[in-house]
């Protein structure tokens, strides 16, 4: 099969850590950049689920997502339907346009 050369451009330290990653993976960076092309073109699109997790999980948006669940937890409304929850929040506008008018 006639190869040719492919150019990109990344971050320096991703680089070094792809080439960490597939060195201990006994494979070259060209093969594994290799690899994807081919299993891109066998899916028909990308190879796995883009996501946005950030750090293994352990972003700050996580950090703020546990945090927000913990406090659910603590205050009893953390098996609360989305209708509960909407609910519970056009009650609480409700009071506040009501203590608006009184003033």
């Amino acid at each position: 099969m006639e190869q040719t050369a492919f150019t990109i451009r990344m971050d320096k330290d991703v680089k070094r850590d792809m080439d960490r990653v597939c060195d201990s993976l006994g494979i070259t960076t060209s093969a594994a950049i290799n690899m994807f092309a081919r299993q891109l073109i066998r899916e028909g699109g990308m190879p796995f689920k883009p996501t946005t997790k950030v750090d293994g999980g352990d972003s700050e948006m996580m950090r703020a997502l546990e945090r927000a669940r913990i406090r659910a937890i603590a205050n009893g409304t953390a098996d609360m339907s989305l209708d509960e929850i909407n609910a519970e929040i056009d009650s609480y506008r409700r009071e506040r346009a009501a203590k608006k008018e009184e003033k």
